[in-house]
Protein backbone atom coordinates (compact mmCIF):
# COMPACT_ATOMS: atom_id res chain seq x y z
CA UNK A 1 0.00 0.00 0.00
CA UNK A 2 2.86 2.20 1.37
CA UNK A 3 4.37 1.76 -2.55
CA UNK A 4 1.55 2.58 -4.00
CA UNK A 5 1.06 5.73 -2.51
CA UNK A 6 4.60 6.91 -3.03
CA UNK A 7 3.91 5.69 -6.94
CA UNK A 8 0.78 8.04 -6.77
CA UNK A 9 2.63 10.82 -5.27
CA UNK A 10 5.04 10.44 -7.81
CA UNK A 11 2.99 10.59 -10.58
CA UNK A 12 1.39 13.56 -8.91
CA UNK A 13 4.27 15.87 -8.49
CA UNK A 14 5.53 15.03 -12.02
CA UNK A 15 2.40 16.03 -13.47
CA UNK A 16 2.43 18.68 -11.61
CA UNK A 17 6.19 20.22 -12.86
CA UNK A 18 5.17 19.29 -16.15
CA UNK A 19 2.59 21.89 -16.06
CA UNK A 20 4.91 24.42 -14.50
CA UNK A 21 7.21 23.63 -17.09
CA UNK A 22 4.99 24.01 -19.99
CA UNK A 23 3.19 27.49 -18.48
CA UNK A 24 7.31 28.57 -18.09
CA UNK A 25 8.02 27.54 -21.93
CA UNK A 26 5.71 30.12 -23.22
CA UNK A 27 2.61 29.13 -25.44
CA UNK A 28 3.41 26.03 -26.87
CA UNK A 29 4.96 24.03 -24.14
CA UNK A 30 8.09 22.36 -23.98
CA UNK A 31 7.07 18.96 -25.34
CA UNK A 32 6.26 21.38 -28.46
CA UNK A 33 8.88 22.92 -28.83
CA UNK A 34 11.33 20.38 -28.86
CA UNK A 35 9.47 18.40 -31.09
CA UNK A 36 10.16 21.78 -33.01
CA UNK A 37 14.09 21.91 -32.49
CA UNK A 38 14.39 19.68 -35.26
CA UNK A 39 12.76 21.22 -38.33
CA UNK A 40 13.85 24.79 -37.56
CA UNK A 41 17.57 23.86 -37.26
CA UNK A 42 18.06 20.44 -39.89
CA UNK A 43 19.72 22.67 -42.80
CA UNK A 44 21.70 25.27 -40.32
CA UNK A 45 24.68 26.22 -41.72
CA UNK A 46 26.87 25.90 -38.18
CA UNK A 47 29.34 28.68 -38.75
CA UNK A 48 26.56 31.18 -39.19
CA UNK A 49 24.20 30.17 -35.90
CA UNK A 50 24.99 32.97 -33.57
CA UNK A 51 25.95 35.36 -36.50
CA UNK A 52 24.36 39.00 -36.52
CA UNK A 53 23.39 39.53 -40.56
CA UNK A 54 23.92 43.34 -42.00
CA UNK A 55 21.91 42.39 -45.65
CA UNK A 56 20.79 40.19 -46.97
CA UNK A 57 20.86 40.22 -51.03
CA UNK A 58 19.93 38.38 -54.24
CA UNK A 59 21.58 38.48 -57.47
CA UNK A 60 21.01 35.72 -60.70
CA UNK A 61 20.61 32.56 -58.99
CA UNK A 62 22.68 33.08 -55.95
CA UNK A 63 21.79 34.68 -52.43
CA UNK A 64 24.50 37.09 -50.76
CA UNK A 65 24.89 38.07 -46.75
CA UNK A 66 26.94 40.29 -44.80
CA UNK A 67 27.81 38.47 -41.55
CA UNK A 68 31.11 39.62 -40.83
CA UNK A 69 32.44 38.35 -44.62
CA UNK A 70 30.33 38.02 -47.51
CA UNK A 71 28.89 34.57 -47.28
CA UNK A 72 26.77 33.08 -50.53
CA UNK A 73 24.13 30.80 -51.34
CA UNK A 74 22.61 28.86 -54.34
CA UNK A 75 18.57 29.71 -54.42
CA UNK A 76 17.90 25.98 -55.22
CA UNK A 77 20.07 22.93 -54.51
CA UNK A 78 22.49 24.19 -51.83
CA UNK A 79 22.05 23.90 -47.98
CA UNK A 80 24.63 25.45 -46.55
CA UNK A 81 26.18 28.75 -46.73
CA UNK A 82 29.80 29.41 -47.77
CA UNK A 83 32.50 32.05 -47.72
CA UNK A 84 32.37 34.23 -50.77
CA UNK A 85 35.62 34.33 -52.29
CA UNK A 86 36.50 38.08 -52.83
CA UNK A 87 39.36 39.97 -54.89
CA UNK A 88 39.30 43.56 -54.86
CA UNK A 89 41.71 45.31 -57.09
CA UNK A 90 44.06 47.29 -55.55
CA UNK A 91 43.18 45.46 -52.00
CA UNK A 92 46.01 42.56 -51.08
CA UNK A 93 44.49 38.78 -51.03
CA UNK A 94 45.76 38.58 -47.51
CA UNK A 95 43.42 41.37 -46.27
CA UNK A 96 39.98 40.17 -44.43
CA UNK A 97 37.11 41.84 -45.80
CA UNK A 98 34.17 42.67 -44.04
CA UNK A 99 31.19 43.50 -46.06
CA UNK A 100 29.48 46.29 -43.73
CA UNK A 101 25.97 46.40 -46.11
CA UNK A 102 24.81 46.36 -49.62
CA UNK A 103 22.19 45.68 -52.11
CA UNK A 104 21.11 45.04 -55.43
CA UNK A 105 20.10 47.18 -58.55
CA UNK A 106 19.64 45.51 -61.87
CA UNK A 107 22.29 42.83 -62.58
CA UNK A 108 25.13 44.46 -59.82
CA UNK A 109 25.62 43.90 -56.47
CA UNK A 110 26.92 46.77 -54.37
CA UNK A 111 28.38 46.34 -51.32
CA UNK A 112 30.49 48.50 -48.95
CA UNK A 113 33.76 46.85 -47.67
CA UNK A 114 36.02 47.16 -44.76
CA UNK A 115 39.72 46.30 -43.81
CA UNK A 116 39.26 44.54 -40.77
CA UNK A 117 42.77 44.70 -39.63
CA UNK A 118 42.87 48.22 -40.15
CA UNK A 119 39.63 49.30 -39.48
CA UNK A 120 39.38 51.66 -42.79
CA UNK A 121 36.60 51.71 -45.25
CA UNK A 122 37.62 50.53 -48.63
CA UNK A 123 34.61 52.56 -50.02
CA UNK A 124 32.01 50.71 -52.82
CA UNK A 125 32.11 47.94 -55.12
CA UNK A 126 29.89 46.12 -57.98
CA UNK A 127 29.57 42.83 -59.22
CA UNK A 128 27.84 41.23 -61.72
CA UNK A 129 28.43 38.20 -61.28
CA UNK A 130 29.92 37.51 -57.70
CA UNK A 131 33.56 37.23 -59.27
CA UNK A 132 34.46 40.85 -60.42
CA UNK A 133 34.58 43.47 -58.52
CA UNK A 134 34.72 47.19 -60.01
CA UNK A 135 35.22 50.37 -57.50
CA UNK A 136 32.85 52.91 -57.80
CA UNK A 137 34.34 56.36 -57.98
CA UNK A 138 33.48 59.87 -56.47
CA UNK A 139 33.44 58.88 -52.73
CA UNK A 140 33.76 59.03 -50.43
CA UNK A 141 35.66 62.72 -49.42
CA UNK A 142 38.96 61.82 -47.42
CA UNK A 143 37.37 63.69 -44.17
CA UNK A 144 34.29 61.58 -44.55
CA UNK A 145 33.95 57.78 -43.35
CA UNK A 146 31.27 55.40 -45.42
CA UNK A 147 29.04 54.15 -42.74
CA UNK A 148 26.19 52.48 -45.17
CA UNK A 149 24.90 51.80 -48.47
CA UNK A 150 21.16 50.98 -49.06
CA UNK A 151 19.01 51.13 -52.12
CA UNK A 152 15.31 52.19 -52.22
CA UNK A 153 11.81 50.30 -53.49
CA UNK A 154 12.96 51.09 -56.92
CA UNK A 155 16.67 49.91 -57.32
CA UNK A 156 18.18 53.45 -56.41
CA UNK A 157 21.62 53.18 -54.47
CA UNK A 158 22.42 55.27 -51.85
CA UNK A 159 25.47 56.00 -49.37
CA UNK A 160 25.48 57.83 -46.28
CA UNK A 161 28.66 59.19 -44.74
CA UNK A 162 29.65 60.65 -41.72
CA UNK A 163 32.58 63.55 -41.28
CA UNK A 164 35.85 63.31 -39.47
CA UNK A 165 35.32 64.71 -35.43
CA UNK A 166 37.87 65.75 -33.67
CA UNK A 167 36.39 64.29 -31.01
CA UNK A 168 33.44 62.77 -29.28
CA UNK A 169 31.58 65.28 -28.00
CA UNK A 170 30.79 66.75 -31.48
CA UNK A 171 27.73 66.23 -33.00
CA UNK A 172 28.20 64.04 -36.00
CA UNK A 173 27.58 65.43 -39.21
CA UNK A 174 25.75 62.96 -42.15
CA UNK A 175 25.98 63.10 -45.74
CA UNK A 176 23.54 61.19 -48.32
CA UNK A 177 25.22 60.43 -51.89
CA UNK A 178 23.37 58.80 -54.98
CA UNK A 179 24.83 56.89 -57.55
CA UNK A 180 24.71 58.61 -60.95
CA UNK A 181 25.88 57.16 -63.80
CA UNK A 182 28.60 54.62 -62.24
CA UNK A 183 29.79 56.97 -59.64
CA UNK A 184 28.34 58.84 -56.27
CA UNK A 185 27.06 62.54 -56.53
CA UNK A 186 25.74 64.71 -53.53
CA UNK A 187 22.38 64.61 -52.87
CA UNK A 188 21.90 68.36 -52.25
CA UNK A 189 23.43 70.91 -49.88
CA UNK A 190 20.86 70.15 -47.38
CA UNK A 191 21.60 66.75 -46.59
CA UNK A 192 26.07 67.33 -47.13
CA UNK A 193 27.81 67.99 -43.61
CA UNK A 194 24.35 68.05 -41.61
CA UNK A 195 24.88 67.74 -37.51
CA UNK A 196 21.26 68.64 -37.07
CA UNK A 197 19.74 65.08 -38.43
CA UNK A 198 20.66 61.54 -36.99
CA UNK A 199 22.21 59.10 -39.34
CA UNK A 200 19.93 58.29 -41.78
CA UNK A 201 18.97 54.06 -41.39
CA UNK A 202 16.26 53.04 -44.43
CA UNK A 203 15.22 55.02 -47.54
CA UNK A 204 11.98 54.18 -49.40
CA UNK A 205 10.55 55.48 -53.12
CA UNK A 206 6.74 56.55 -52.87
CA UNK A 207 6.17 56.36 -56.76
CA UNK A 208 7.88 60.33 -56.59
CA UNK A 209 9.68 60.87 -53.89
CA UNK A 210 12.16 59.31 -51.47
CA UNK A 211 11.80 59.12 -48.24
CA UNK A 212 14.90 58.26 -45.15
CA UNK A 213 14.55 58.11 -41.62
CA UNK A 214 17.11 60.07 -39.96
CA UNK A 215 17.01 59.71 -36.31
CA UNK A 216 14.24 62.34 -34.81
CA UNK A 217 14.21 63.74 -38.81
CA UNK A 218 12.59 62.44 -41.94
CA UNK A 219 14.16 63.30 -45.12
CA UNK A 220 12.60 63.15 -48.58
CA UNK A 221 13.15 64.56 -52.04
CA UNK A 222 14.41 63.66 -55.86
CA UNK A 223 17.66 61.56 -55.43
CA UNK A 224 19.69 64.95 -56.07
CA UNK A 225 17.97 67.52 -54.20
CA UNK A 226 16.61 65.90 -50.78
CA UNK A 227 15.65 68.25 -47.77
CA UNK A 228 14.62 67.85 -44.16
CA UNK A 229 11.10 67.19 -44.26
CA UNK A 230 10.65 67.66 -40.32
CA UNK A 231 12.44 67.44 -37.15
CA UNK A 232 10.34 66.07 -34.78
CA UNK A 233 11.70 65.74 -30.69
CA UNK A 234 8.84 62.96 -29.57
CA UNK A 235 9.53 60.46 -32.62
CA UNK A 236 13.02 58.65 -33.17
CA UNK A 237 12.56 56.69 -36.11
CA UNK A 238 13.86 53.72 -36.95
CA UNK A 239 12.93 52.82 -41.16
CA UNK A 240 10.72 53.04 -43.63
CA UNK A 241 9.15 50.75 -46.52
CA UNK A 242 6.53 51.48 -49.46
CA UNK A 243 2.87 50.65 -48.91
CA UNK A 244 0.54 51.49 -51.20
CA UNK A 245 0.85 54.15 -54.07
CA UNK A 246 2.01 57.41 -52.89
CA UNK A 247 2.10 56.39 -49.21
CA UNK A 248 4.69 54.61 -47.06
CA UNK A 249 5.19 52.91 -43.27
CA UNK A 250 7.59 54.45 -40.86
CA UNK A 251 8.58 52.53 -37.80
CA UNK A 252 9.98 54.08 -34.67
CA UNK A 253 11.71 53.05 -31.93
CA UNK A 254 9.43 54.39 -29.60
CA UNK A 255 7.23 51.69 -30.56
CA UNK A 256 4.90 53.79 -33.00
CA UNK A 257 4.26 52.60 -36.74
CA UNK A 258 3.31 55.97 -38.53
CA UNK A 259 1.57 55.93 -42.29
CA UNK A 260 3.35 58.96 -43.99
CA UNK A 261 1.30 60.29 -47.61
CA UNK A 262 3.67 62.72 -48.62
CA UNK A 263 3.21 65.52 -46.78
CA UNK A 264 2.28 64.37 -43.45
CA UNK A 265 1.81 61.39 -40.71
CA UNK A 266 -1.83 60.76 -41.03
CA UNK A 267 -2.28 57.86 -38.77
CA UNK A 268 -0.45 57.01 -35.69
CA UNK A 269 -0.56 52.90 -34.37
CA UNK A 270 0.65 52.51 -31.17
CA UNK A 271 3.00 52.75 -28.81
CA UNK A 272 2.74 48.22 -28.88
CA UNK A 273 4.49 46.98 -26.16
CA UNK A 274 5.35 42.88 -24.70
CA UNK A 275 2.75 41.77 -21.68
CA UNK A 276 4.58 43.41 -19.78
CA UNK A 277 4.25 46.74 -20.61
CA UNK A 278 7.47 47.51 -21.49
CA UNK A 279 7.29 49.47 -25.14
CA UNK A 280 9.24 47.85 -28.32
CA UNK A 281 11.91 49.44 -30.06
CA UNK A 282 10.98 48.48 -33.96
CA UNK A 283 13.75 47.61 -37.16
CA UNK A 284 12.50 48.60 -40.75
CA UNK A 285 8.71 47.64 -41.39
CA UNK A 286 8.22 45.44 -44.13
CA UNK A 287 5.51 45.12 -46.02
CA UNK A 288 4.55 42.08 -47.99
CA UNK A 289 1.80 42.24 -50.70
CA UNK A 290 1.93 38.54 -51.41
CA UNK A 291 -1.19 36.40 -51.41
CA UNK A 292 -3.86 35.61 -49.41
CA UNK A 293 -3.34 38.99 -47.96
CA UNK A 294 -1.27 41.69 -47.79
CA UNK A 295 1.19 41.57 -44.27
CA UNK A 296 3.41 44.53 -42.72
CA UNK A 297 6.08 42.85 -40.54
CA UNK A 298 8.67 44.90 -38.01
CA UNK A 299 10.84 43.43 -36.29
CA UNK A 300 11.77 44.06 -32.56
CA UNK A 301 15.20 44.50 -31.02
CA UNK A 302 17.28 45.50 -27.71
CA UNK A 303 18.94 48.94 -29.09
CA UNK A 304 19.21 50.87 -25.75
CA UNK A 305 17.52 54.18 -26.26
CA UNK A 306 19.39 55.34 -23.22
CA UNK A 307 21.03 54.06 -20.55
CA UNK A 308 18.35 53.15 -18.31
CA UNK A 309 16.27 52.52 -21.30
CA UNK A 310 16.86 48.88 -22.82
CA UNK A 311 14.05 47.76 -24.72
CA UNK A 312 12.21 44.17 -24.90
CA UNK A 313 12.92 41.73 -27.91
CA UNK A 314 10.48 39.90 -28.78
CA UNK A 315 10.98 38.38 -32.16
CA UNK A 316 8.78 40.40 -34.68
CA UNK A 317 5.11 42.10 -35.18
CA UNK A 318 3.06 41.39 -37.51
CA UNK A 319 -0.23 42.71 -39.15
CA UNK A 320 -3.01 42.22 -41.33
CA UNK A 321 -2.30 45.12 -43.99
CA UNK A 322 -5.47 45.03 -45.65
CA UNK A 323 -5.62 48.78 -44.50
CA UNK A 324 -3.77 50.89 -41.71
CA UNK A 325 -5.22 52.58 -38.84
CA UNK A 326 -4.66 54.27 -35.65
CA UNK A 327 -6.31 51.10 -34.20
CA UNK A 328 -4.60 48.35 -35.93
CA UNK A 329 -2.92 45.50 -33.78
CA UNK A 330 -0.60 42.59 -34.26
CA UNK A 331 -1.89 39.41 -34.30
CA UNK A 332 -1.39 36.97 -30.96
CA UNK A 333 -0.22 33.87 -32.40
CA UNK A 334 1.66 34.98 -35.42
CA UNK A 335 -0.80 32.91 -36.90
CA UNK A 336 -0.18 35.16 -40.73
CA UNK A 337 3.53 34.11 -41.10
CA UNK A 338 3.88 31.23 -38.83
CA UNK A 339 2.69 29.16 -36.36
CA UNK A 340 2.52 29.38 -32.46
CA UNK A 341 4.96 26.57 -32.09
CA UNK A 342 7.20 27.66 -34.97
CA UNK A 343 7.34 30.81 -33.86
CA UNK A 344 8.04 29.86 -29.98
CA UNK A 345 11.10 27.88 -31.32
CA UNK A 346 12.60 30.05 -33.81
CA UNK A 347 12.54 33.82 -33.00
CA UNK A 348 9.75 34.47 -30.34
CA UNK A 349 12.46 36.87 -27.36
CA UNK A 350 15.13 37.47 -30.42
CA UNK A 351 16.45 41.02 -31.82
CA UNK A 352 15.93 41.32 -35.19
CA UNK A 353 17.35 43.78 -36.55
CA UNK A 354 15.97 43.79 -40.09
CA UNK A 355 13.37 41.69 -42.50
CA UNK A 356 14.21 42.11 -45.77
CA UNK A 357 11.12 40.35 -48.66
CA UNK A 358 11.83 39.35 -51.50
CA UNK A 359 9.13 39.10 -53.78
CA UNK A 360 9.80 37.48 -57.01
CA UNK A 361 11.30 34.49 -54.66
CA UNK A 362 8.47 34.65 -52.09
CA UNK A 363 11.19 34.53 -49.53
CA UNK A 364 11.22 36.85 -46.11
CA UNK A 365 14.33 36.79 -44.15
CA UNK A 366 14.73 37.66 -40.50
CA UNK A 367 18.32 39.55 -39.49
CA UNK A 368 18.75 38.71 -35.94
CA UNK A 369 21.25 40.26 -33.20
CA UNK A 370 23.95 37.53 -32.46
CA UNK A 371 21.59 34.38 -33.40
CA UNK A 372 22.00 34.12 -37.00
CA UNK A 373 19.91 34.19 -40.26
CA UNK A 374 16.50 33.03 -40.71
CA UNK A 375 14.02 32.88 -43.21
CA UNK A 376 10.41 32.10 -43.96
CA UNK A 377 8.62 30.88 -47.69
CA UNK A 378 5.02 31.74 -49.65
CA UNK A 379 4.84 28.30 -51.01
CA UNK A 380 1.13 28.51 -51.36
CA UNK A 381 1.28 25.24 -49.40
CA UNK A 382 -2.50 24.28 -48.01
CA UNK A 383 -0.79 22.49 -44.99
CA UNK A 384 0.96 25.31 -43.66
CA UNK A 385 0.20 28.46 -42.15
CA UNK A 386 -1.62 30.54 -44.70
CA UNK A 387 0.56 29.33 -47.02
CA UNK A 388 3.73 30.30 -45.75
CA UNK A 389 5.84 27.50 -44.78
CA UNK A 390 7.62 27.51 -41.53
CA UNK A 391 11.04 29.31 -40.01
CA UNK A 392 14.33 27.89 -40.79
CA UNK A 393 17.89 28.80 -39.77
CA UNK A 394 19.82 29.71 -42.70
Amino acid sequence: MKTMIRRALFVALAISAMALISCAEGPTGIFASVAAETPVNKTMTPAIEFASPTFVAHLGTTWYSGMGVLWQKADSGATQWTKASVSLPGVSASDILFADSGAVTGSSLYVAFSDVTTRTSLGVYYTTDGTTWTHIDGFPATTEYLRRIMAADNGQIFAVTADERADSTTAEAYSIYYLNLGAFASSGAAVTSNAAIGLPTSVAWDGTNYIFTAGYSLVTGTASSLSVLSTTPGNLYSGVCAYVSGQVIISSRNGYLYRYTGTTLTDTAGPFENSLGKTYSFSAPTYIGAAPDPILVVGTNRIPRSSSDIPPAGGYLEFDATSFSSSMTPTVDHGLTASAVNFDTSLDARSVSGMPYFAVQNKLFAMTDGYGLWSDTYSGTADHTNGWDWWIRE
